[in-house]
């Protein structure tokens, strides 16, 4: 689905008020493909990385809107809310995988820097984890 027709979408949803909230994706395992999985986000400029297609959604539908995608830092996250008033939410993935403390670390320095790199090789992995953890919980690989 492009980015178009989701919008369409959304906005019949949203016209039917059928949900309470929406945490739009890129990605569509149903076709083999995760076009919304970026890589190595650690750099300001590359975190919340869909910030600009909720900034747009958010002009067209009133149901509040998660912000996903490569969340890494409590002030970039406290900006694109501030800038995009219909986000209600931020959510976490991958660094919540390396990480499960993290909102705890957050809390006692707001500046800390996850080690989340965004190498993707957590879901190499049943279950998924971090590469960073396998060491110490005794998790296989999955064979390609």
């Amino acid at each position: 689905m492009t980015f178009d027709e989701a919008k369409e979408v959304l906005k019949h949803i949203d016209e039917m008020k059928v949900v309470d909230i929406i945490e739009p994706s890129a990605s569509n395992e149903s076709l083999a493909t995760v076009t919304g999985i970026h890589k190595h986000v650690r750099k300001p400029e590359t975190q919340s990385y869909f910030r600009s297609y909720l900034k747009e959604l958010s002009t067209i539908i009133s149901t509040p809107l998660i912000l996903l995608g490569g969340n890494r830092s409590m002030d970039i996250i406290e900006e694109v809310m501030n800038d995009v008033p219909n986000i209600q939410l931020a959510s976490l993935g991958r660094p919540l995988l390396s990480e499960p403390d993290l909102i705890n670390k957050w809390a006692e320095n707001r500046d800390y820097r996850p080690r989340c790199v965004s190498c993707n090789h957590c879901w190499d992995t049943e279950p998924s984890s971090c590469i960073l953890n396998r060491k110490q919980l005794n998790i296989r690989v999955l064979e390609k």
